[in-house]
């Protein structure tokens, strides 16, 4: 068992999980995924931001999806919004995501009694907690519907 870790290439197998990423990324549309788009990207700036063009390429896409019309029309856009306004570094990305996700959680948190929002879907809720997490009104309102979904699958 010890032999086998210490054969274990940590940069072989970071560089494998880079290929594998890069590769389900190109696959993605994002338009019809926004969501695991930005789940990707997101796994991307985990190697780093400053010199890394694939990240940057596909942040610049996820940055320019997010500034287009047709994001936040969907209530589905919550996550992908969010996380654009996390990992983007420019002020007008930044607060046009996060005010498009705020509409977005007006116009779902009211309607709590059909049988589902995008509210009971945890990696929505996630990428909004990270974004939201300075405006204390939508924190309350996100921490009310993770309580009430705390004892759903394992995955929330």
């Amino acid at each position: 068992m010890v032999s086998m870790i210490l054969s274990l290439n940590i940069h072989a197998l970071r560089d494998r999980i880079r290929r594998a990423i890069t590769a389900r990324i190109q696959t993605l549309e994002l338009a019809s995924n926004p969501l695991g788009f930005a789940w990707l990207v997101y796994a991307l700036s985990l190697d780093g931001r400053d010199n890394n063009p694939t990240y940057q390429e596909n942040l610049r896409l996820l940055e320019t999806w997010a500034l287009s019309a047709g994001s936040g029309e969907q209530n589905k856009h919550l996550g992908p919004l969010s996380m654009c306004s996390v990992l983007s570094t420019r002020s007008e990305v930044k607060r046009t995501a996060l005010e498009k996700a705020k509409r977005i959680l007006e116009r779902v948190y009211p309607k709590r009694r059909y049988p589902f929002t995008v509210l009971d879907d945890p990696q929505q809720v996630f990428c909004a907690t990270l974004a939201l997490k300075d405006d204390e009104r939508t924190r309350a309102q996100l921490y009310e519907v993770i309580r009430k979904n705390i004892s759903g699958t394992i995955s929330r």
